[in-house]
């Protein structure tokens, strides 16, 4: 078996149990699995958060991940960068949310 069908066999494995969790994405959400399985890791950590929490500074973020809150501003801006997440100000904050 090639590599490539070992993990289109991997990822039909990865969908069958993703249907069985309560409020898992569909495909037609902006971070479905392809685009996840899809970021570096670092950012990967990010996007998940972000599904977890939804509207969040980066603050927010950085304390679920142990990282900097600069580091995961720079991570969610190169997110919506990617046109996966929206960023809005209100007054002094700025926060993030997965783009519908």
């Amino acid at each position: 078996m090639t590599i490539c069908a070992k993990l289109d066999e991997l990822r039909e494995i990865l969908l069958r149990i993703e249907r069985k969790l309560p409020g898992a994405p569909t495909e037609n959400d902006t971070f479905n699995y392809h685009v996840l399985f899809s970021l570096p890791d670092h950012l990967r950590k990010t996007a998940l958060v972000l599904l977890q929490l939804g509207f969040v500074t980066a603050s927010d973020v950085a304390a679920q991940t142990k990282r900097a809150r600069a580091v995961e501003s720079a991570y969610l801006n190169v997110l919506v960068t990617m046109d996966y997440v929206t960023k809005e100000k209100k007054g002094r904050k700025t926060f993030f949310s997965v783009k519908v």
